[in-house]
């Protein structure tokens, strides 16, 4: 494991999660849990960004 943190399932949470694994070098894919329930917030702007969800 690289690092781990928590964010909140909103808008801003979504571009703080992101800008803090940007942190750690370039973000290509992501993996997320629940993408048709809580996940699908994260998984929607994480594509967005053009990054590869991975369910």
């Amino acid at each position: 494991m690289l690092a781990a943190g928590e964010f909140p399932a909103t808008a801003a949470g979504c571009r703080d999660l992101l800008k803090w694994a940007m942190k750690l070098g370039t973000v290509r894919r992501a993996g997320v849990e629940g993408t048709g329930s809580f996940g699908a917030s994260l998984s929607r702007s994480l594509l967005a960004q053009g990054i590869g969800v991975l369910t």
